[in-house]
């Protein structure tokens, strides 16, 4: 494919095609792409369709991705996925109260730094409501503490995310109980185990994610993942609730 005033869209409904991508989207060009951001079928192994994207970019189209980002997120579960991504990802939360207002929690990015020899910084943005939230952790690389420090940064976002946006009295709250690098038939996952409570009621939360190249998405996707139906209920009010919408704000 020749590059042309049309590559994105081209770009886009090629990775569309790819098993698994429910809807593609770039920033940058052909010689350069700065973002990839993908909704991907539910069940379907984020590992394989990340190789299989990176395959169709940069064999298919001879598309750069040196300095590419990647935002993944599963696809709404509706009878016709958006083709194109939206400002956020988002899953589709389960209504609770009379009037249940979007609280769903999406990834918008991650990033990892290293701030001096054997140590990194690892910052996950996560979206909901219209709003960025971001949570960072510092740590050593040395294993098993490597995987941990991703699903810290990751439940430091959802806790400011709740800070913000909860309209309840029942001081909810996550907390990190394992995160373990295991193999199940064959296929490197990462398992995480977080304790949420609410009101004093505490309730076991876990969840399992591929490995693809490096654990930190990994662990911040299986973080979402065990978390995600708990924190949208959470964030899900009826016009009962003591505190008012105007309460708090973005961080």
């Amino acid at each position: 494919m020749d590059e042309s005033a049309t590559w994105p869209d081209d770009a886009e409904r090629l990775l569309e095609s790819v098993p698994g991508v429910a809807s593609a989207s770039l920033v940058g060009d052909q010689q350069a792409v700065k973002e990839v951001r993908l909704l991907y079928e539910p069940g379907r192994p984020v590992g394989e369709i990340l190789d299989a994207v990176r395959t169709t970019l940069e064999q298919g189209i001879n598309a750069r991705l040196s300095r590419a980002r990647f935002h993944v997120a599963v696809a709404p579960p509706t009878e016709a996925p958006p083709r194109r991504w939206g400002t956020h990802v988002r899953a589709t939360p389960e209504a609770v109260g009379r009037f249940p207002l979007d609280a769903a929690v999406g990834l918008v990015a991650h990033h990892v730094r290293v701030v001096r020899p054997g140590v990194i910084r690892v910052e996950v943005q996560i979206a909901c409501r219209g709003r960025t939230f971001s949570g960072a952790a510092l740590g050593r690389v040395d294993p098993p503490g490597r995987i941990r420090i991703p699903a810290l940064a990751t439940l430091r976002a959802l806790d400011a995310c709740v800070q913000i946006l909860y309209r309840g009295v029942g001081h909810p709250m996550l907390a990190l109980d394992s995160v373990i690098e295991t193999s199940v038939a064959g296929t490197p996952i990462a398992i995480v185990g977080v304790t949420a409570s609410e009101e004093a009621r505490p309730v076991p939360l876990t969840a399992a994610w591929p490995l693809a190249q490096t654990s930190d998405l990994a662990a911040i996707l299986a973080i979402l993942q065990a978390t995600g139906r708990t924190v949208s209920r959470w964030l899900m009010w009826d016009g009962s609730s003591p505190r008012e919408d105007g309460d708090g704000g973005s961080p």
